[in-house]
């Protein structure tokens, strides 16, 4: 077995590493909270003469697509290798540009271009029923991850501790913001903290040690990433427990053509047997996960 890799829907503009330093379009990209009802059909807005499904005949291999701005794309990659590894096929990685905007315009229809032209699942997505268009189908989840609430001062150790109307950093209109802020009203305003929404999460995490802010809800795999990047910026930064109405859990897993149905049954049962040996969890240690809220298989 062998991996390939190469560039697909270029040139956009730069975006790796956005959710560090970046808009947050990338952020909701990868998570799917571009995606809403799906009713609307897509073959209709696709250019046939853009589709090569003659490129995708080769029976010894399976093509995967990932976008450059996803800071979980190692861990992805690896998960996708061993996808391939256990259906005995080849695995060939294709790598899409972004640059979407925040309201992800033109988003599924260069999805549904790329999974005829050039892979059969694009890696990182949020799954769940009924977010995509009708051309669409996803896998069983491969990892769960959460937003996680950090804090600089050692006294707190959960949300509760953190004195009202203290100001509470977030990542602007992600869901755990939305949540959050929904939170917070259904206390008495006697009891209630300051949201701050930031757009960069690199400014979020210097905001605490700043003393902008008190605490900061942040996904997961960016403070891992920034925790890997930029060591100096989140030393003396540990995790509270946060109350589960702030919880914002995002299943990922792969996006296919709803045609694919066969595949997708076999992709699924290689990712139920990682889950079922710890091929998941030890991916996610030795990606630098292991201690963000992960849950091997989603939730």
């Amino acid at each position: 077995m062998h991996a390939a890799v190469h560039s697909v829907l270029a040139p956009r503009p730069a975006v790796i590493r956005s959710w560090l330093s970046g808009p947050l379009a990338a952020l909701g990209l990868l998570m799917g909270t571009f995606a809403g009802p799906a009713d609307a059909q897509l073959i209709g807005e696709v250019d046939r003469a853009q589709l090569e499904s003659w490129r995708r005949a080769d029976g010894n291999k399976i093509g995967f697509c990932q976008f450059d701005v996803n800071l979980t794309n190692e861990f992805d990659r690896a998960v996708a290798e061993e996808i391939a590894a256990r259906l005995l096929l080849d695995s060939e990685f294709v790598m899409l540009g972004a640059g979407y905007g925040i309201d992800g315009e033109g988003l599924e229809t260069d999805l549904f271009r790329a999974l005829i032209n050039d892979c059969d699942v694009v890696l990182g997505f949020h799954v769940g029923a009924g977010m995509y268009a009708p051309e669409f189908t996803v896998t069983r989840p491969y990892v769960a991850y959460d937003h996680m609430m950090i804090a600089a001062d050692p006294d707190y150790q959960s949300l509760e501790d953190v004195p009202s109307e203290s100001r509470i950093g977030t990542m602007m209109a992600s869901p755990a913001d939305l949540a959050l802020a929904r939170y917070i009203a259904t206390r008495a305003p006697e009891n209630r903290w300051n949201r701050l929404p930031y757009g960069r999460a690199i400014d979020l995490v210097s905001g605490l040690g700043e003393g902008t802010i008190e605490a900061a809800l942040i996904f997961g795999p960016v403070f891992a990433t920034i925790s890997e990047e930029d060591p100096e910026a989140t030393q003396g930064l540990h995790p509270i427990q946060i109350d589960e109405a702030v919880e914002s859990t995002a299943n990922i897993g792969g996006l296919m053509l709803a045609k694919s149905s066969f595949l997708r049954l076999e992709v699924d049962r290689a990712i139920e047997s990682m889950i079922a040996d710890g091929t998941i969890g030890s991916l996610l240690e030795a990606h630098g996960f292991g201690s963000i809220p992960a849950v091997p298989g989603g939730v």
